[in-house]
């Protein structure tokens, strides 16, 4: 603009450049020289007006267009349907955790009650023999008492008959504290897959809020560049109308 300017002054001071003669007056001269100035003052005055209408007219254009390209890339619409996005993707991640530590959960269950079983068969076996065994020593007795009465020998098979009860009996605790320490690892086995399973939960929550967190932030930002974008362009169309007016002024004039 300057370069056009400056061309464009420099061919009105040709054209309007007076050279004296004998016959003008000094007066005359100086008087004819200022008005022919100050019309090619205004002149320049009035196109640099003009171009800069233009430039900031090309300018304004400009940065409507790049305004609504960053208004239609996200909207409230599309917020939300990124939002709802975001939550069905941690609900499937969820539900996929939660089906694969039941499926952990379901085989830990199901391999203590295979070892139950177990536990209660040889129990039950050993109880059997158990049962065959003090049956034989009644019998036992029971003939040594109507052969013999109450000797010696009979005395020594109740012994041993008592033995036998007594330990048929302690099958009892020796079951129920092996059930204990059953019991307590099986428990100490959920309780660690219920843990790894709250931790996986737990970091995909915290990652679900940071990706909904990080939308909104996107979102905010692209709003304040809208806005400023408006304010831009509201202040670039005051400057276009002021240089307009200002452009036809100095022509009128």
């Amino acid at each position: 603009i300057v370069k056009i300017v400056n061309e464009i002054r420099s061919k009105l001071d040709n054209e309007n450049k007076i050279i004296p003669t004998n016959d003008m007056k000094l007066v005359g001269i100086t008087l004819e020289g200022t008005n022919e100035n100050n019309k090619s003052e205004a002149i320049i005055l009035a196109i640099m007006c003009f171009l800069l209408t233009i430039a900031v007219y090309v300018q304004i254009k400009t940065v409507n267009n790049n305004g609504a390209t960053v208004g239609l890339s996200q909207t409230e619409s599309e917020l939300k349907t990124q939002v709802l996005k975001i939550k069905e993707k941690y609900e499937e991640i969820k539900k996929q955790i939660n089906d694969s530590y039941a499926s952990k959960t379901e085989e830990i269950q199901n391999k203590y009650s295979s070892l139950q079983k177990e536990l209660d068969s040889k129990y039950d076996e050993k109880e059997k023999e158990y049962n065959k065994k003090i049956t034989r020593k009644r019998l036992e007795e029971n003939k040594e008492f109507f052969a013999n009465g109450l000797s010696e020998k009979y005395y020594t098979i109740s012994d041993e008959l008592m033995k036998l009860m007594k330990e048929k009996n302690n099958l009892d605790f020796e079951k129920s504290d092996e059930e204990r320490k059953l019991e307590a690892k099986r428990n100490e086995e959920i309780k660690e897959i219920n843990n790894k399973k709250a931790e996986e939960l737990n970091k995909q929550e915290e990652n679900k809020l940071n990706e909904l967190n990080s939308s909104n932030q996107d979102r905010n930002n692209k709003i304040n560049i809208i806005n400023e974008t408006n304010k831009e362009n509201k202040k670039n169309r005051e400057k276009a109308i002021i240089y307009y007016k200002l452009s036809l002024c100095i022509l009128k004039e």
